[in-house]
């Protein structure tokens, strides 16, 4: 097999086999060359997404699963097409453009295309697969280590999450390239650490208690009755008791700190106040774990006159802050 140098290992490999396994003396340029024409006609343009470099771009877990899924197509449809007279070409033609091209031009024998580009373009894009294999793992290892790098600042159950959410993508990057050690390394211990930061979640969640309404509170009104106002605010809001479904139940609220400026006209003058406050609620999905959920929240009152508007209720909207699980026996 003439040129074999030049072609990449397992690439060559592959025309190796392939080019023994044909009959001796089977070779017809002129219908070699018009086949390689209409197979890169009907395929070459399976191989416009897959370039070589990663096809992954740090998207969700079904978009690696999706660059999984284009390679093995043309795996599966498209290779077993074009790698046979890809073979008959680098045992008889050329593994290069101008290769083969030289070869039909010394032979007298012309098409209605460059022979040699269209060789060029099926033969990259054999070659490509494998390297977007590579590529596309690695771009989901930095995915990876992206999510899970940085999370000390995160809640227990979001780092759950999180590793949860780790181990999906590197079991599509392990089908992608199953010899990166990186994915290796990491789904070794992935389910040990889902294992321990679910501890961490539970213990976190039997340690959380209802704070209550703050110690001090510098007004207007009394924690109590501001409580009993938002109370009514949420549970009349269809954001959180609106579909039924869903059997949300908004069991507490308890004011946590002082008033404070929400909004404000051009000149600075307030026309609406927050009070922070925290919102405790259960429904069918927790309540049967004997859980709640507790939202930490800015109850924003309706606007009013610039510089005018009271510190008091009613509440016309809300700001939504981080939110953590409790024992619902501990809201109280």
């Amino acid at each position: 097999m003439k040129n074999a140098r030049h072609l990449t290992a397992p690439i060559a490999l592959a025309l190796i086999t392939l080019a023994a396994a044909l009959p001796a003396g089977a070779q017809n340029p002129q219908a070699d060359g018009e086949k390689l024409i209409a197979l890169c006609a009907e395929y070459c343009s399976s191989f416009d997404l897959i370039h070589g470099n990663s096809m992954f771009y740090g998207g969700s877990v079904d978009e690696a699963r999706q660059t999984l899924a284009t390679i093995q197509e043309v795996e599966f449809n498209v290779l077993p097409e074009v790698q046979p007279i890809l073979a008959v070409f680098a045992d008889n033609y050329g593994t290069t453009s101008m290769e083969v091209s030289n070869y039909f031009h010394k032979a007298g024998i012309t098409f209605d295309t460059n022979i040699g580009n269209r060789f060029d373009d099926l033969y990259r894009g054999v070659s490509n697969v494998e390297k977007s294999r590579v590529a596309s793992a690695e771009g989901i290892v930095i995915r990876v280590k992206n999510d899970t790098g940085y999370m000390d600042r995160l809640s227990p159950e979001i780092k759950v999450k999180k590793m949860k959410q780790a181990k999906e993508y590197l079991l599509v990057a392990q089908q992608l390239d199953s010899a990166n050690a990186d994915v290796n390394a990491m789904l070794a211990t992935v389910d040990v650490e889902v294992q321990d930061l679910e501890q961490a979640a539970t213990a976190a969640i039997d340690g959380a208690t209802w704070a209550g309404n703050a110690s001090s509170f510098a007004g207007p009104g009394s924690t109590s009755e501001l409580a009993a106002a938002a109370l009514e605010f949420f549970r009349s809001h269809p954001n959180w008791t609106g579909k039924p479904e869903k059997k949300v139940e908004v069991l507490e609220v308890a004011v946590r700190g002082d008033w404070g400026v929400a909004e404000t006209d051009i000149f600075g003058r307030p026309v609406s106040w927050r009070l922070p406050i925290h919102l405790a609620i259960t429904d069918a999905e927790l309540k049967p774990q004997g859980l709640a959920r507790v939202y930490e929240l800015s109850a924003v009152t309706r606007q009013g006159n610039p510089g005018a508007t009271p510190k008091e209720p009613p509440f016309g909207s809300y700001w939504v802050g981080s939110s953590w699980k409790m024992r619902l026996a501990k809201v109280k």
